[in-house]
């Protein structure tokens, strides 16, 4: 061990890490020791505390002082510094977010979040506001394609039991290429039961896909502004200031993304035709919910499995 090394820490150290110590160089000591140390007993640390108080190394490049500073350091922290309280730990309603609605495409093209970190921008917030990070930006979203191809809960709800006794459906699954044998209805995953192209190929993106929306960018601007201006009465409100005090800010985000808008309005394209829109995709689906139940496939939500009604 290292000369001039108080005794009870020796012993203390010997016992704790003495093989480890032995086998690394001098900056590996140090880590494993600090280690170490900060699993002790408060008694342990504190009586080596006292025994670093009194030391006289004094030359910083010896291995003697690097080590007394390691213990003092580690010895004050567990010992003296002040305790967390909960005042201490920032709360998670503290976060602040700024609610966009992610309607289309061009929500995404304008990149909000850069603007948000434009130096401008940056610039308006009074320098006596407290909480002056990025905000996080919370989208909610439009509803997926699963709305419109799943019909499992409303086979359920029109369901009548006594007349599917009396009257039993049939079907012709008996002939078809899907039939489960097992069961003798149709039960598949296979989208080749779908016969419009278009429908079949909006399937293959699974349920949770979003079909884009067409828009102009007149509402997207009166939408992005709307959320922040919301943003801007809560932010003043959670610094106990005036809305006025954070004009200058909302003034220059409007700035920039009118000018990004203005740039983006003949290279971003804004008519997205609905799929379902078509009427033969309209018919196909029809005949689908009629002879069919769609669901999602168990444990795979993002598949749809096609049962026969008459079976289902």
């Amino acid at each position: 061990m290292m000369r001039n090394t108080p005794v009870k820490f020796v012993v203390w150290l010997e016992s704790a890490s003495k093989k480890r110590l032995l086998r690394t160089q001098q900056r590996r000591r140090e880590d494993v020791s600090s280690t170490t140390l900060k699993s002790e007993k408060s008694r342990v640390l504190h009586t080596l505390f006292e025994e670093g108080m009194a030391s006289l190394y004094l030359d910083f490049s010896t291995p003697e002082y690097r080590l007394n500073s390691m213990i003092m350091d580690v010895a004050y922290h567990r010992l003296y510094k002040p305790a967390r309280t909960m005042d201490d730990i920032p709360s998670k309603s503290c976060r602040q977010f700024l609610k966009l609605k992610f309607t289309n495409k061009g929500i995404d093209a304008v990149n909000i979040s850069n603007i948000l970190r434009h130096k401008k921008v940056q610039s308006c917030i009074p320098n006596y506001f407290k909480f002056k990070s990025t905000l996080c930006i919370s989208y909610s979203y439009t509803s997926t394609i699963a709305s419109k191809l799943f019909n499992y809960k409303q086979t359920l709800q029109c369901l009548d039991i006594d007349p599917l006794i009396r009257n039993p459906p049939t079907c012709s699954c008996s002939s078809s290429s899907f039939n489960y044998s097992p069961v003798g209805h149709a039960i598949t995953g296979e989208v080749d039961i779908v016969k419009n192209k278009d429908l079949k190929s909006l399937i293959l993106k699974g349920p949770k896909y979003r079909e884009p929306q067409s828009f102009n960018w007149r509402q997207n601007f009166i939408s992005i502004m709307s959320s922040v201006k919301d943003y801007a009465r809560r932010w003043a409100k959670y610094e106990k200031e005036e809305l006025d005090t954070l004009s200058e800010w909302v003034k220059s985000i409007r700035g920039i993304l009118k000018s990004r808008i203005r740039h983006m309005k003949t290279k971003v394209r804004t008519i997205y035709p609905s799929v379902f829109s078509k009427p033969e995709v309209i018919k196909e689906l029809d005949r689908l919910h009629e002879e069919y139940v769609l669901l999602p496939a168990e444990k795979a939500s993002n598949n749809i499995v096609f049962v026969c009604k008459a079976h289902h």
